[in-house]
């Protein structure tokens, strides 16, 4: 199929196209035509996997993407478009497992590649779509169980993530951290039934989980990280969750998961 071909093929003629000029203070002409045939590859790569549900193709799509993202810095204003559509295969509950694999290997590849802050962006995109993934899968006892090998997936990808720059993770796991101890802050205070579902969740819990595993992961590869000094204020919302148990009895397994 001369579109597989093209589409397999064609990085390999843009790559020299992408070389700095040798002589030239400017673009060469070259690549000036490389900027629009990537262009077009990509817009037309970004409306396909938003599109398609054949998994196979967007398999393929996904797979040969990887010798394009490294030109992506060319295009800056098509980074964001192509992140929010492999953010969303990455989370999607119909999606096969290997295009999950697949769309989060271009997600960790995006957040490598693109100029600083991109990473902080993708940071922030991956993180709240485990956090809708969460509170999705916790409205019936039928998709939490599918949902939670899901969100175990997503964790580990997202402690991935969050190893890559540990200045720009700190950054951001200490406003969701905190967000979580206020809405426990705001249980203790006001011990209404609307606060108690926001903490007393499977959400909640799970948000828990993803920070426990990304600080604890981040200290063991780098003692002096500062994501290590979260783990204090993270500790105290695990406690205060046991702590302020609407019901002991019926809450117990949730005190297990804490402890």
């Amino acid at each position: 199929d001369l579109a597989v071909v093209v589409f397999t093929r064609c990085g390999e003629v843009l790559s020299p196209m992408f070389q700095p000029p040798q002589d030239a203070k400017g673009p060469s002409p070259s690549k000036k035509e490389a900027k629009q045939i990537l262009m077009l590859l990509m817009k037309a790569s970004i409306s396909l996997l938003k599109e398609t549900r054949d998994a196979k193709l967007v398999s393929f799509v996904l797979q040969h993407l990887e010798k394009y993202l490294s030109f992506m810095s060319q295009l800056p204003k098509l980074a964001l478009p192509f992140l929010k559509a492999v953010v969303q295969l990455w989370s999607s509950s119909t999606t096969s497992q290997k295009v999950k694999l697949n769309a989060f290997l271009r997600i960790r590849q995006l957040a490598i590649s693109q100029p600083f802050p991109f990473v902080e962006t993708v940071l922030k995109k991956t993180y709240l779509a485990y956090v809708e993934t969460s509170r999705a899968a916790s409205k019936s006892i039928a998709s939490l169980a599918n949902g939670m090998k899901a969100l175990t997936f997503m964790g580990n990808c997202l402690c991935d993530l969050y190893n890559i720059d540990h200045l720009s993770s700190y950054q951001h796991a200490f406003v969701y951290i905190r967000q979580l101890a206020l809405l426990l802050r705001a249980y203790t205070v006001s011990k209404s039934t609307e606060s108690a579902q926001e903490v007393y969740s499977w959400q909640y819990l799970n948000c828990l989980k993803l920070w426990t595993v990304v600080i604890v992961d981040a200290v063991a590869k780098d003692p002096d990280t500062k994501l290590g000094s979260l783990l204090h204020p993270l500790v105290e919302c695990i406690i205060g969750m046991v702590r302020h148990c609407p019901s002991p009895v019926r809450y117990l397994p949730l005190r297990f998961h804490c402890v």
